[in-house]
């Protein structure tokens, strides 16, 4: 693939790590890259595997198990801080990648885990895997 289109994927990955808490749409997401919204759901898809509103929704309920894990948040929260225009659509969308409830995962986690649960609003403490050169780690 051109070098150019990883380039402008990777802007695209930027973009959706730095905005997962606002609503994003296809529009959007080509508008970034400079594609057409075809063009760009094409390429896309042959870098990452992946349609752009699938990697979309799996980077924000990645996300929202990081919420779960070391917060006590309420589940309202942690969907609307992922960008989930609803609590329904959070759970439905959890539940088929996870193959669980967010509430069933929180207890599962939190039992078998290190982690003391803190109430923060860093993003930086509750970001994506990155590479060492910043780029975003694509297969997340």
């Amino acid at each position: 693939m051109n070098n150019d289109y990883r380039v402008r994927i990777q802007t695209v990955l930027h973009f959706i790590e730095d905005n997962l808490d606002q609503e994003i749409n296809l529009e959007m997401l080509a508008e970034v890259s400079n594609f057409s919204k075809y063009h760009f759901s094409r390429v896309f898809s042959a870098i990452t595997n992946k349609t752009p509103m699938t990697y979309l929704t799996e980077r924000r309920l990645h996300h929202a198990v990081t919420y779960l894990e070391t917060t006590n948040r309420t589940m309202l929260d942690i969907s609307t801080l992922c960008g989930f225009s609803s609590i329904s659509s959070f759970n439905s969308s959890f539940r088929k990648l996870f193959k669980t409830t967010p509430s069933e995962m929180r207890r599962s986690r939190q039992k078998h885990s290190n982690y003391q649960l803190m109430s923060s609003n860093n993003q930086e403490e509750l970001s994506p895997s990155k590479n060492y050169d910043g780029s975003i780690n694509i297969n997340n």
